[in-house]
């Protein structure tokens, strides 16, 4: 029996990995707008990570199964076996590229960092933060390259931002927020320091010294921060947006920690807002553009907090924009939870187009050069990573 049983899982596995770049049921795709999907046959919220080493373009993401995958960005192979961490991978992949050679830091399910080498898919080393399983951990690590070390931070449900060494895999300082975390730590220069911002469930918004965890500043919000921080730099000082569960964007002075304005939604904000400039450079004119529960996207002016447009979604949106300038022309894309997948024009916020996903989209779209334009990569809560074409 022992062995019936070890044969049947064997055929059960190898019959996934046949499987898993095979096309997979969708609705009637009219206009052609889907270029591929990659079957993982379970939910995928991580945000892929897209990396070009020279010879070869790869993607890296993780699925609810508890595997982060490696793929090639043109046939879809496996690079390598995917790597399982005992539990759901909610998190991103952080990524540091010195030459082609390229480690991952992801965060497993399991309350564990792991250290992966992306070009052969083997562990380099694992961090345990010691927060209990089942927490489902979702901060996406970050990475600082510092003058004699390089960082990498995160935050757990253990209420602790960490900075780990990334060539030893060992803690240099970590800092206790109150709270669990599930906010992503963002890395900015301010002039004077490299400063790390994240958010907490203990309802605030802090700035570290990325090198020795000092605090710079905390600011009070009014309901748990689970999203991340976006910067914006004027002719006078550096912005910090980021959302809160009390429904509204937060513009903070990157210096001091004062608060320079607010916008209220109707509903939290877990989306990581995007700053976007009207031509390909970043000293043509910006706007913020972030989503919320309240099933809008909206479109800021970043200096004054004003308005410019929004779009209504079918439903809530957790997923960050994606920004694009191309063919003279600026894109937002974004998915929301109903499964619809939204093209608008940056400037006024008319639809471009819609495609409808079988699962909702929790996943931001990373950008995949392509011709005659490029394409959207991003999972869903339906089993497969998706690409879907911006020019037909």
């Amino acid at each position: 029996a022992r062995g019936m049983v070890s044969l049947t899982v064997t055929l059960v596995l190898a019959l996934a990995l046949a499987c898993a770049c095979l096309p997979v049921a969708h609705e009637e795709d009219t206009f052609g707008r889907l270029a591929w999907t990659f079957e993982t046959g379970n939910n995928i919220e991580s945000n892929p990570a897209i990396v070009n080493t020279g010879s070869t373009t790869s993607i890296y993401f993780g699925d609810y199964a508890g595997y982060v995958y490696g793929i090639d960005a043109v046939d879809r192979k496996r690079l390598w076996k995917p790597v399982f961490t005992n539990d759901m991978v909610r998190s991103s992949a952080g990524v540091l590229k010195i030459g082609n050679d390229v480690s991952l830091f992801i965060m497993g399910g399991d309350s564990r960092l792991y250290a992966i080498n992306a070009l052969t898919g083997s562990t380099i080393w694992v961090f345990d933060s010691g927060a209990k399983i089942g927490e489902y951990e979702s901060s996406t690590p970050a990475v600082l390259i510092a003058s004699n070390i390089t960082l990498v931070f995160f935050g757990s449900v253990d209420n602790n931002i960490y900075a780990i060494n990334a060539a030893t895999g060992k803690a240099v300082w970590h800092y206790s927020t109150g709270g669990p975390i599930f906010s992503s730590p963002k890395v900015h220069n301010n002039g004077t320091h490299d400063i790390v911002v994240i958010g907490s469930d203990s309802g605030y918004i802090y700035a570290l010294n990325a090198l020795t965890g000092d605090l710079f500043w905390s600011y009070p919000t009014v309901g748990n921060v689970r999203g991340s921080a976006a910067f914006w730099t004027n002719d006078t000082y550096t912005s910090v947006f980021i959302g809160s569960n009390d429904g509204y964007l937060y513009v903070i002075d990157a210096a001091t920690g004062f608060e320079l304005y607010s916008v209220g939604t109707g509903g939290p904000v877990y989306s990581t807002p995007v700053i976007g400039t009207g031509n390909s450079s970043i000293s043509g004119p910006a706007t913020i553009y972030f989503g919320s529960y309240d099933k809008n996207v909206y479109a800021l002016d970043p200096r004054t907090g004003n308005q410019l447009w929004n779009f209504t979604t079918t439903d809530y949106v957790i997923a960050n924009p994606t920004v694009l300038f191309q063919n003279n022309s600026l894109a937002v894309y974004v998915g929301d939870n109903s499964g619809m997948f939204f093209g608008m024009d940056g400037h006024t916020g008319k639809q471009l187009w819609q495609y409808r996903m079988e699962g909702a989209v929790w996943s931001t779209a990373a950008v995949l050069p392509a011709s005659p334009g490029a394409l959207l990569v991003f999972g869903c809560q339906c089993g497969y990573l998706a690409a879907l074409k911006t020019v037909l």
